[in-house]
Parts: structure tokens; C-alpha cells; sequence
């Protein structure tokens, strides 16, 4: 009698406990149901730069920069510098990283000019380095279209002929990427293209 009740115990214990961890699944699939979900990634379309000059590039030398924000508005500006290392080199900075939702318009255009002001009787020399990168992506199929427009240069202008190389290197970069709602670039020859910055 005593065995029989001890198993009536154990099998009663089973089904409670069964029950108790129904009701916990149970719970915590509601939980799941009902708790926010995450985020998906946005479709849109980013845009980083980075521009790096040698110090000396900033004693003779102004860039101007025009870029599209995240609304689509145009900004101009003269761009400021912040001390930063590239390649073991102390170098100045400027950084600009835009993002917009698809469709999107995303562009930059920098300018080489002398500062007010210097001696142009004797030479200048510059250095840079913009690292310009355009992308987009979807949730659905990760990275859609992407273009690197980066380019980097170095040299030093004449005495007396300031004018006659700025004509010839002052405007540097000079990309608009038209990104269309599905995330993808204009080709041509089956490669993405961009196009030149419009006043």
C-alpha cells in the first residue's frame, strides 16, 4: 500500500511540474509575442569621407566643402581641422558621414584655394588624402550598390603660379551618387557611376 501511494505521489509531482512548465513556456511565448521587436536596418543609402592633409597643407591652404545633410539640403562650408595619425604621420582631418533612407541623393565636392593673404611669391606645398566611400543596403539583401571615389594627391605650386595651378588641381572631388529606391547606383559599362555636383 505504502509502495502504491508513494507512486501515486511521484506521478501526481510529474504532472505538476508538467503543468508549471507548460504554463512558463506559455508565458514566455506571449513574452516574445508581445515584447518589441528589434530594429530592422533601414534601407538607405550612407556616405562617409574623410579628408587628411599634411600640416603644412593648412598654413597655405583653405578647402572648400559642399555636401548633400540626411534631409537632402546643400551645405557649404570651409572645412575645420582636428589633429589625427595616418600612417605613423601627423596629419589634419576633417570628417563628414551622412545616411538617408532610400531613395537618396548623397553627394560631396571639395576645393582647393590659397589662403587670403600668403605669399604667393614663393612655392606652396600640399598633401591630402580624401577617402570618399558611397553604399546602400537593404534588409532583405545586405549591401546593394557601392562606389569608392577616394583619391589622394601631393605636390607643391610654383612662385607666381597659384592661379595656374588651382585652375588646373584646385577642384578635387566631385561626386553626386543618385541612389534610386531600390539602392541602386546609374551604370554604365555595368559599373556604378556618379555624377558632378550642381549649383
Amino acid at each position: 500500500m505504502k509502495k502504491i501511494m508513494m507512486t501515486l505521489a511521484a506521478v501526481l509531482c510529474c504532472a505538476m511540474l508538467t503543468t508549471i512548465f507548460t504554463a512558463c513556456s506559455k508565458d514566455n511565448d506571449e513574452n516574445t509575442t508581445q515584447a518589441p521587436q528589434d530594429t530592422a536596418t533601414p534601407d538607405k543609402a550612407v556616405m562617409t569621407c574623410t579628408l587628411s592633409v599634411s600640416p603644412e597643407t593648412t598654413t597655405s591652404f583653405d578647402v572648400k566643402v559642399k555636401y548633400y545633410d540626411a534631409e537632402g539640403n546643400k551645405h557649404e562650408e570651409t572645412a575645420t581641422w582636428t589633429d589625427a595619425k595616418k600612417d605613423g604621420k601627423d596629419v589634419k582631418q576633417w570628417v563628414k558621414n551622412v545616411s538617408k533612407k532610400l531613395p537618396a541623393k548623397l553627394g560631396m565636392y571639395m576645393e582647393l584655394s590659397p589662403k587670403e593673404g600668403i605669399d604667393l611669391t614663393i612655392d606652396h606645398k600640399f598633401q591630402y588624402k580624401c577617402e570618399l566611400f558611397f553604399c546602400s543596403y537593404t534588409t532583405a539583401n545586405g549591401i546593394l550598390a557601392q562606389k569608392d571615389c577616394s583619391k589622394g594627391s601631393a605636390g607643391t605650386v610654383k612662385a607666381n603660379e597659384m592661379d595656374t595651378y588651382m585652375n588646373r588641381i584646385g577642384k578635387f572631388i566631385n561626386h553626386v551618387a543618385n541612389f534610386d529606391a531600390n539602392g541602386y547606383l546609374p551604370t554604365s559599362g555595368g559599373m556604378p557611376i556618379t555624377t558632378q555636383w550642381e549649383e
